[in-house]
């Protein structure tokens, strides 16, 4: 079947971004379908004007401005320089791998696609696009393990979602505020499944990888973080691996901008090369998380805080079934050293994917 994902893509640096519609991609491709990322650029003109206006606003109250919009605008333009500077070639790997289709409503709904699917990431966080609510009415949909988040929403924008939930042929989400959301519509049939990027392995990833990065004169321990606060600073990480006598690859993204000199830039496939061969990995990153379980490396996930902790809640629905609950870190960075049960870990996985594949047996042309 030839299906329109509607996903995240444009990130200039957030690498689980693009590795979670690459897994969706080959996935579904595994399975005898022709996935096509679907890149929308619709006008939405409420949505454009109050945009203006908050801009208008701000322009001239700059002293009004949130704490969280002044952060999102100092990510975005540390993103951007980061690109010029020294560029990770992220669209080259979109055009070299994705199949993309590009237009607004009408456009896709004239690609001929037997189905339209809703993909992972942090898509569901309010009434958007990735519902699918504009989609024809007889089309088939589906979603490959969206996440909700926790913003609260109000009943107007919930009464929006509930029309377009209702209207999906079967439904999967990440984590359980998606289960939530979804019986909160009055869907009492949705399925709770892990991330896509857990529905292939490291051989699977291996095809992408560039190891040209990875040259190290000790083992080195790979340090990967984004922008979202942490408690413990860079400089105790890198004091910390260094006394334990391993080299340091630090790659920062979305938008961080830490003050250590050796940092490393490195494109989608260099980064899957640098995941591989490092004997651990340090992180607070949610998909730096699950490459470091794809490739079996022992791993820290460090403790988000501030108003960015409610995203710590994705790590429970992901560690609590995996038996990794111990690998949350908040302040001590000694029990990365601790030992991982692989077997159990795998076989959840295993059961995991054997559980969408039923699932997904379930897609039918209308």
């Amino acid at each position: 079947m030839k299906i329109g994902i509607s996903t995240f893509s444009t990130t200039l640096d957030n690498y689980g971004q693009v590795l979670q519609y690459l897994a969706t991609q080959e996935y579904l491709k595994s399975l005898g379908h022709e996935p096509y990322l679907m890149v929308i650029k619709q006008i939405k003109w409420k949505v454009e004007i109050k945009r203006f206006l908050k801009k208008m606003f701000y322009t001239i109250f700059s002293n009004k401005i949130p704490k969280s919009e002044l952060e999102y605008r100092e990510r975005l333009k540390n993103s951007k320089l980061n690109e010029i500077k020294h560029p990770r070639n992220f669209e080259q790997f979109r055009e070299k791998y994705f199949k993309r289709v590009f237009g607004n409503y009408k456009k896709m709904c004239s690609f001929g696609f037997d189905a339209f699917a809703a993909g992972s990431d942090q898509i569901w966080a309010s009434h958007n696009e990735y519902m699918l609510g504009w989609t024809p009415n007889n089309a088939y949909r589906f979603s490959l393990a969206p996440s909700r988040g926790v913003v609260p929403l109000s009943s107007d924008i919930m009464k929006n979602i509930k029309r377009d939930l209702q209207r999906f042929d079967f439904i999967t989400v990440r984590e359980n505020t998606g289960i939530k959301l979804c019986e909160s519509c009055g869907i009492y049939n949705a399925t709770q499944i892990f991330d896509p990027t857990l529905l292939l392995t490291q051989k699977d990833y291996e095809c992408f990888a560039d190891f040209s990065l990875t040259a190290s004169e000790r083992p080195y321990i790979l340090v990967y973080l984004l922008s979202n606060p942490i408690e413990i600073e860079l400089s105790q990480i890198i004091k910390f691996i260094k006394t334990h006598g391993y080299d340091v690859k630090y790659v920062e993204g979305q938008g961080r901008n830490d003050n250590y000199e050796e940092k490393l830039y490195p494109t989608v496939q260099q980064w899957l090369g640098l995941m591989e061969r490092a004997s651990y990995v340090v992180t607070n990153s949610y998909h730096g998380s699950i490459f470091s379980i794809i490739n079996r490396h022992p791993f820290l996930t460090l403790s988000l805080s501030g108003n960015w902790a409610y995203m710590n809640n994705r790590l429970i629905d992901l560690y609590e079934p995996l038996g990794l609950m111990d690998r949350i870190c908040v302040d001590s960075l000694e029990k990365m050293f601790d030992e991982i049960d692989w077997n159990h870990v795998e076989d959840v996985i295993s059961k995991n994917k054997e559980k969408v594949d039923v699932l997904m047996k379930q897609i039918k042309m209308k």
